[in-house]
């Protein structure tokens, strides 16, 4: 009989509902801090316009952002994981590619509402788009690998791959652009080795600050893999594949709409 004690460990689903609840504190600071109570702010204290707000209010909203937005970095790195993850056990990529394709084109208005103040801007795409072109990108590493064993052609061709998805990130225009690729190439050639894959991420990160037009608070990120260091390689009891599916179109669209007729 073992009477060994179970090991600390987190599912699947422990884990997208980890980055569903940070990702969601970072939309609402994004939405109505950022979007709305700084901007107020900065019109009326900072611009000399009023003495409506005082120095406490900037500086508690200005903590309260930065702490919303570094807990939102949380996220991103969590639904790349799992993504690298879903990639190396669909049973059908373009069944899985086609699913991303379909929700990302559901995101987009309500993704403009919320973060854009517009029903329609192709200036900025939401998330699913990087998630798409990262999983087109890892599709092609893979042809790559079963197609063309010669070492330098197939790291040529990988690099090719790489750059492509980079440039396409840029052309869409979509959520974290050459950052999000790197970061999921990042994951995609550590996956083996979580022991190095954050710092393979954090280079990813640092190295695409400049061209990806971010802040040193994506750097944050990197702590996400103190929990992905607990992930046991189950789905979890329940199949909620939907559910996370459409909680990115649904809460948006609910902070869109908060967004156009509430709040400004």
């Amino acid at each position: 009989m073992n009477n060994e004690p179970k090991k600390f460990s987190f599912n699947g689903n422990t884990l997208k509902m980890i980055a569903i609840i940070t990702m969601l504190i970072d939309h609402i600071t994004s939405v109505f801090v950022e979007g709305n109570v700084l901007p107020k702010i900065y019109a009326s204290y900072l611009g000399g316009q009023s003495m409506e707000y005082t120095d406490k209010d900037y500086s508690f909203w200005s903590s309260v952002d930065y702490i919303g937005r570094g807990i939102g970095r949380l996220a991103f790195p969590i639904f790349v994981f799992l993504l690298v993850e879903g990639f190396m056990h669909t049973r059908n990529v373009w069944k899985y590619a086609l699913r991303l394709g379909i929700f990302a084109l559901i995101s987009e208005i309500p993704f403009d509402m919320a973060f854009n103040g517009s029903y329609f801007d192709m200036s900025y795409q939401n998330v699913y788009f990087t998630l798409l072109i990262g999983l087109l990108m890892m599709t092609g590493f893979e042809a790559v690998n079963d197609h063309i064993k010669p070492k330098l052609p197939n790291v040529l061709l990988q690099a090719l791959i790489f750059f492509a998805a980079m440039m396409l990130s840029l052309v869409v225009s979509c959520d974290y652009t050459v950052m999000g690729i790197a970061m999921i190439a990042a994951v995609y050639l550590t996956r083996n080795n979580r022991r190095i894959m954050w710092f393979a991420v954090l280079v990813a990160i640092v190295v695409t600050m400049i061209p990806a037009n971010s802040s040193f608070l994506e750097v944050l990120g990197c702590f996400s893999f103190f929990l992905i260091a607990f992930y046991n390689g189950e789905r979890g009891s329940f199949n909620l594949k939907y559910f996370f599916y459409a909680f990115y179109p649904a809460h948006i669209l609910i902070l869109g709409l908060l967004n156009m007729f509430l709040l400004k």
